[in-house]
């Protein structure tokens, strides 16, 4: 997705790591009606390349990184979820073990099941 808001503008793609808020104290400087306009422009991306079920996550919000972490965290999790599935995976990695009447069709089979879940 951050490629797809570069693709449009180097600047939309930041507005996703930095929090733009609309001008509040009347008319908004240049500046100020520039971050706005490339706000907008980045929640219009995101919004528009949602599904139904993603876009009813967000669809009250219209700052685009607060979208932006909204998304993120549904799919991938908060910090603690992140290091827990780290942490379980480097457990099964530990233990991964091709036993002799195995070949390496089913070993890697397992292993990219142990790394998709990553």
């Amino acid at each position: 997705m951050k490629m797809n808001l570069y693709g449009l503008h180097s600047s939309i793609s930041e507005v996703v790591v930095a929090d733009v808020t609309p001008p509040t104290n009347g008319v908004p400087s240049a500046e100020q009606a520039q971050d706005y306009f490339r706000e907008a422009q980045a929640v219009r991306v995101i919004t528009s390349s949602l599904c139904a079920q993603e876009f009813n996550r967000v669809r009250n919000v219209e700052i685009a990184k607060k979208i932006w972490d909204i998304l993120r965290e549904a799919h991938e999790g908060t910090d603690e979820v992140r290091e827990g599935k780290m942490d379980l995976m480097q457990g099964e990695l530990e233990h991964f073990v091709m036993h002799d009447e195995e070949t390496v069709q089913p070993g890697s089979a397992v292993s990219n099941l142990i790394l998709n879940f990553v």
